[in-house]
C-alpha cells in the first residue's frame, strides 16, 4: 500500500514536536484556508458559495460512502427531477445523471 508523505509529516508536525511550531502551523492552515474561502466568496456571491461549498461536501460524502449516494439520489429525486447542467456535451447532462455517475463509481 502506498503512503502519503506529506500527509504522514503534516501529522507528525500537528501531534508530535513543539507545541509553539504546531500552534504556529495550525494557524497558518487557518489562515491560508480562510483566504481561499474568503476569495471564493468575494469573487462570486456568498449563495453561490454557500451552495458550491454543499455541493462539494456532498460530492465528498457520495464518493465515500454509497449510503450517503442513495440519500443524495431519493432526495434529487424528490426535489430536482428534472433539473440539467447549462451546457451540453452532445446531450443536456441532468443532475439525476451526475448523482448516478458517482453512485456507480
Amino acid at each position: 500500500m502506498e503512503t502519503n508523505h506529506s500527509l504522514a509529516s503534516l501529522q507528525r508536525i500537528l501531534v508530535q514536536g513543539d507545541r509553539r511550531f504546531t500552534l504556529a502551523a495550525v494557524i497558518a492552515l487557518a489562515l491560508a484556508v480562510g483566504l481561499v474561502v474568503g476569495t471564493y466568496v468575494a469573487v462570486l456571491s456568498p449563495i453561490l458559495a454557500t451552495a458550491g461549498m454543499v455541493a462539494l461536501a456532498g460530492g465528498l460524502l457520495m464518493l465515500r460512502d454509497t449510503q450517503w449516494g442513495f440519500v443524495a439520489l431519493v432526495l434529487l429525486i424528490c426535489l430536482l427531477p428534472f433539473g440539467a447542467l447549462p451546457f451540453r456535451i452532445g446531450f443536456t447532462p441532468t443532475f439525476l445523471d451526475l448523482v448516478l455517475v458517482a453512485l456507480y463509481f
